[in-house]
């Protein structure tokens, strides 16, 4: 997972990764919860959005990317986010 700085220069944030669907249904438009915490391991943030329009085939991989417009923290003070799969659309 990588987290990058918005294009255009402003204050947002990206985390982008990987979902793996280890069952035997496709998904649709996961619901992706996301902590991000800082170099002490403190947590600074916490999201949640719907990544529409995203398929993630059963037993299969997908890429995801999740933008925060605005983040509580300055985007360099972000270092790890754990990103979840709460829900899913089944996509068969």
């Amino acid at each position: 997972m990588r987290i990058l700085r918005s294009q255009g220069g402003g204050t947002g944030i990206v985390v982008i990764g990987t979902i793996r669907n280890p069952t035997e249904t496709s998904w649709r438009d996961p619901y992706l919860p996301v902590t991000c915490r800082d170099r002490d391991g403190g947590r600074i943030d916490a999201f949640a959005v719907r990544a529409g329009g995203d398929f993630v085939p059963a037993k299969g991989t997908a890429s995801f990317k999740v933008v925060e417009a605005t983040p509580l923290r300055e985007p360099e003070e972000y270092v790890a986010c754990r990103v979840e799969i709460r829900w899913a659309v089944r996509a068969d």
